[in-house]
């Protein structure tokens, strides 16, 4: 389930426009826009925040929400959003790992792997 919501959510999240991928892309969108930016860097506020720590704290409701709005502006509905959301749903509700022995579920925020 986690594969098929995949395969029609990452062209979505991927076409956004404001994306990070990690780390080194962060830097570099901050490098690329010390060297395009054109008006007075006196006017920006200078903000940061943990990527590592962001995505277990997104409720899964916001997720999901987020989700149907992005499904629902597809050029082609096929699958339906419902089709696509319920396995993501489940998937969200059921997200399990595995740590010396013992397996754990994921009950709060988005999970990190699927």
């Amino acid at each position: 389930m986690a594969e098929f919501s995949d395969y029609y959510l990452q062209p979505i999240a991927t076409s956004l426009p404001h994306v990070l991928k990690d780390t080194a892309d962060f830097l570099y969108q901050l490098h690329k826009f010390n060297c395009t930016y054109q008006g007075d860097f006196n006017d920006l506020i200078l903000a940061s925040w943990d990527l590592v720590a962001m995505f277990p704290s997104i409720d899964n409701e916001m997720d999901l929400k987020a989700c149907e709005d992005l499904l629902n502006a597809r050029e082609s509905l096929f699958p339906s959003t419902e089709c696509i959301l319920e396995p993501t749903k489940i998937t969200l509700e059921n997200n399990m790992s595995y740590f010396n022995h013992v397996a754990y579920v994921q009950k709060n925020g988005a999970a990190m792997a699927p």
